[in-house]
């Protein structure tokens, strides 16, 4: 099952890589990219099952992936050289376990994106590193080249490598501090999700009977991601959601909806939550999610059809295997009175779910529509 699943998520990858062949789909963007192309909404559960080298072909295009051609061509032939013209024991020994340890995470790459985490991309540098060392002072016999540098230029090298090293961590700093909070709110949900799946087997309670402290505590977890990270872009649609749970809540107590408190108080959720789906969109305009969110909140706040239709229409082109925009994009189509159009998504989603009696009954009723 696992195999299959790779295998997936290769053939997705590959595509993917070949839509986008020269810059790729840009760094870091895989995981979000991939589910455009999955056959399934299930294999795009797993889809960081790849390998490292699928991965930058992906990512960085056929340019980045010469340059990883290229350093691993170094890396080999420094190993090499290191094992081959080793002489003392210690220089054999040591050459050997390098060697053995560049093999394995060059392995390793081939069913895992090793490489997109930190802490073995940085061992793997520093191995290539001292394989580079090591095949340097193991030449047979000749003395180590050595190349004097002027004082400035090792001077504004010192001072390259500091500015691409504080760049870093001004770009990494961000996340590591919104990390702790980003762990306690997916923790938070994978219990949520936990105690919703025991009470619907007890057959009661739904996702809208979410306790109001519970939410509080996810609002208060995604608000200090964002305040360490604002270009988080799934925090900012996850605070959307809540924004929208906030004032389905309101509309559901016993305050009148004609009330001018409960208006002023709706509005404010509903404008945050708009406002937090566009900059979540802007900084990651392929979350297909989000565009769903955003139909939803055409609906609620009576924004025009064509907008909702937009929307959906959007989300589908970027998350084509989800159950639920397909259906909700089918419903808006035979609302619109694209009765031909809707058949389509309608049989997509009859095929999801055979046994659904009322999804046949909407599928009869485009059918007859279209025909009249």
């Amino acid at each position: 099952d696992g195999l299959e699943s790779s295998h997936l998520v290769w053939q997705a990858g590959m595509r993917a890589a070949a839509e986008f062949p020269v810059a790729g789909t840009g760094a870091g963007t895989a995981s979000d990219v991939l589910p455009i192309y999955l056959p399934s909404a299930r294999a795009a559960d797993d889809r960081l099952a790849e390998n490292a080298y699928l991965r930058v072909f992906q990512e960085a295009g056929l340019a980045g992936f010469l340059l990883l051609l290229v350093g691993l061509g170094l890396v080999i032939r420094w190993t090499g050289r290191m094992v081959r013209r080793a002489e003392s024991r210690d220089a054999v020994a040591l050459g050997g376990a390098i060697a053995a340890s560049v093999v394995v995470s060059l392995l390793h790459a081939l069913i895992e994106p090793v490489w997109g985490v930190p802490a073995c991309m940085s061992m793997t540098v520093v191995l290539a590193g001292c394989a580079c060392r090591l095949s340097q002072l193991v030449r047979g016999g000749s003395a180590v080249r050595t190349t004097e540098l002027a004082r400035p230029v090792w001077i504004a090298m010192v001072f390259v490598l500091l500015g691409l090293g504080l760049g870093m961590l001004h770009q990494m700093t961000p996340p590591a501090l919104a990390a702790w909070d980003r762990d306690r709110f997916e923790l938070q949900v994978a219990r949520l999700i936990a105690d919703e799946g025991r009470t619907a087997a007890q057959g009661a309670g739904s996702r809208d009977d979410l306790p109001a402290p519970v939410v509080a505590i996810l609002r208060r977890h995604l608000e200090r991601v964002l305040e360490y990270d604002r270009h988080d872009a799934a925090a900012h649609l996850q605070l959307a959601r809540i924004r929208v749970w906030e004032f389905q809540r309101l509309a559901r107590s016993n305050m009148a909806p004609a009330d001018s408190a409960f208006a002023e108080a709706g509005q404010r959720r509903l404008s945050e939550a708009r406002d937090l789906l566009r900059e979540g969109l802007r900084i990651c305009p392929v979350l297909g999610d989000g565009y769903g969110d955003l139909a939803e909140l055409a609906l609620l706040d009576g924004s025009s059809p064509e907008l909702r239709l937009a929307c959906l229409r959007q989300a589908v082109r970027l998350r084509p295997r989800e159950y639920s925009l397909r259906r909700a994009l089918a419903e808006e189509l035979l609302a619109a009175g694209s009765a031909d159009e809707s058949i389509e998504h309608f049989r997509w989603c009859l095929r999801q779910r055979p046994d659904d009696a009322h999804l046949q009954r909407r599928l009869a009723q485009a059918s007859g529509r279209m025909w009249h």
